[in-house]
């Protein structure tokens, strides 16, 4: 269903079906945040306005991951890993699985959940 893989720092990667990951993290594939997916096609971004881009994009859609249970505390981009990371108040690896679907590789999750969040989210 999944290819997910935590590296020793505790970040995800992978990719797997929207619809799949939809249903292991309890949510309808009409819960998921409507809109064309950004997709990363490169192996590895190294584009910084193209991780802005998905800061911006992950700004607009917190709020309705939100709504279904998945809550963002931090996110932005982090240049020496190449991706922007991301930091749920309560990690699961479905929810994970499911941000990861929905962006693509150029977004990594940690696996520790972070009840605190960032000045600017």
């Amino acid at each position: 269903m999944a290819s997910i893989m935590a590296d020793r720092k505790g970040i995800l990667s992978g990719a797997a079906t929207l619809l799949a990951l939809s249903a292991l993290a309890g949510l309808s594939p009409a819960a998921v945040p409507s809109g064309p997916p950004h997709v990363v096609t490169s192996s590895a971004v190294t584009d910084s306005e193209a991780l802005d881009a998905l800061t911006v994009r992950l700004d607009h859609d917190a709020t309705e991951w939100a709504a279904h249970g998945v809550i963002l505390s931090s996110w932005g981009p982090d240049l020496t890993l190449d991706a922007v990371l991301v930091h749920l108040v309560h990690y699961t690896p479905a929810y994970a699985a499911a941000l990861v679907a929905r962006y693509g590789p150029a977004l990594m999750v940690s696996t520790e959940s972070q009840s605190v969040t960032g000045s600017d989210h």
